[in-house]
């Protein structure tokens, strides 16, 4: 993501979903980064996370949903990334929307989704036979997330759908009964 994101100036950047700051590891140093985070119990794992990175800088963490970013100015960040957060969240049109709303003109949004796989596929058929119930433990498996992207007004689009090889140990039970469900996978990133 650094590769992605280098420029010789400070950036901000938003990371949705942040979690407990896994995607500091690939930001580069010169970047002012704000959390948007539902939990409140990551919030305080979060700001120790940072710490680790010395060349980063907490500008803002807000404990708030992707539906609403209102805490977030208009044209205020220069990138967004976000991995697996529109598989999980309950409008992702709504969140791409407000993604859209808070970058800059010729910002970039980056992400990593699981998504539907090709119709007419085993796994397709595996993801709408599951995910009624998965959705209500963990996620939408079967997310139409390239086309929402594309429905939301980014001034371009480049991303590859891909098949995982294997998956979290967390899910090896799960996967068992239905082994590639997790594996669609969708990477790249938009530009408004």
């Amino acid at each position: 993501m650094s590769d992605f994101i280098s420029t010789n100036r400070r950036c901000v950047l938003l990371d949705v979903g942040a979690g407990k700051g896994a995607n500091f590891a690939f930001l580069p140093p010169n970047t002012d980064v704000i959390c948007l985070e539902p939990d409140p119990l990551m919030i305080n794992e979060l700001e120790r996370n940072v710490m680790n990175y010395p060349g980063l800088q907490m500008k803002d963490v807000i404990c708030a949903y992707a539906e609403d970013m209102s805490q977030i100015e208009t044209e205020s960040v220069d990138f967004v990334v976000a991995t697996y957060i529109l598989c999980t969240v309950d409008d992702a049109k709504r969140s791409l929307a407000e993604i859209h709303r808070v970058l800059k003109k010729g910002g970039k949004y980056m992400y990593m989704e699981h998504v539907g796989a090709k119709e007419g596929t085993w796994i397709k058929a595996q993801q709408s036979l599951i995910t009624p119930i998965w959705k209500h433990l963990f996620c939408r498996l079967d997310g139409e997330t390239r086309d929402l992207i594309k429905e939301t007004g980014f001034s371009r689009q480049n991303d590859e759908h891909f098949v995982l090889d294997e998956v979290a140990p967390f899910f090896s039970l799960f996967t068992v009964f239905f082994p590639s469900v997790l594996w669609s996978q969708l990477i790249g990133y938009a530009v408004k």
